[in-house]
């Protein structure tokens, strides 16, 4: 029986970052649009046009490519807090573009379909949901955790317990607009007003941590 060339043919050769965001791109697509059960490896080398064989080249099975999709997600927020930090003025405008960051995807038409999915859904195994929290939420406080650390190490903010600094800002962002969306209550999320709730947020973390 003759050997398939398919992968000794690729081997040595670089990954295509176009490739890979394609991958990421359709199976976040299928992801937010119609839940995790819509996620194949099949199915995203379809929507990517690429063959199954390279979406397995980068992700081992479709719970790793779930983790990979919302750990990106999760690096889009943390890139908007870079260090290191000189002024107040600076960390607030951080502040700022990480918390329109996180609103604007929080309450972004593809991520309340998802929390609707994923909560109209009885079989979706327990290890794969605390896969999507630790890469995301969890990652992304993280993220947060380590930057005003090192906020309070050079003295901008007074953040003893970053941990708890970390989620009371989030939470203070959250507010109860995804409790409201998921029940049909009207919630203004124009750009004007998720601007003005970043700034009552950052600006009121601020005041709680210049000691």
């Amino acid at each position: 029986m003759s050997q398939s060339p398919a992968q000794p043919s690729s081997a040595g050769r670089p990954i295509d970052p176009h490739k890979d965001q394609a991958i990421l791109s359709a199976a976040r697509d299928l992801l937010f649009q119609h839940g995790l059960q819509a996620v194949s490896i099949e199915a995203v080398a379809k929507k990517a046009g690429v063959s199954k064989v390279t979406v397995y080249s980068r992700h081992a099975n479709r719970d790793d490519l779930i983790c990979a999709i919302i750990r990106s997600q999760a690096e889009t927020f943390s890139a908007h807090l870079p260090l290191p930090q000189t002024s107040l003025a600076g960390v607030r405008t951080a502040l700022l573009n990480f918390s329109l960051s996180v609103l604007e995807f929080l309450v972004s038409p593809e991520h309340l379909q998802f929390i609707r999915v994923v909560a109209a859904s009885s079989n979706v195994p327990e290890p794969i949901l605390q896969d999507i929290f630790t890469q995301g939420a969890r990652n992304t406080l993280q993220q947060l955790e380590q930057w005003l650390t090192a906020l309070q190490q050079s003295g901008l903010l007074q953040c003893e317990n970053p941990v708890r600094s970390a989620e009371a800002l989030v939470g203070m962002l959250l507010r109860l607009d995804i409790v409201r969306n998921l029940y049909g209550v009207s919630v203004d999320n124009s750009e004007v007003e998720l601007q003005a709730h970043a700034r009552f947020v950052v600006d009121g973390f601020i005041r709680m941590h210049r000691g």
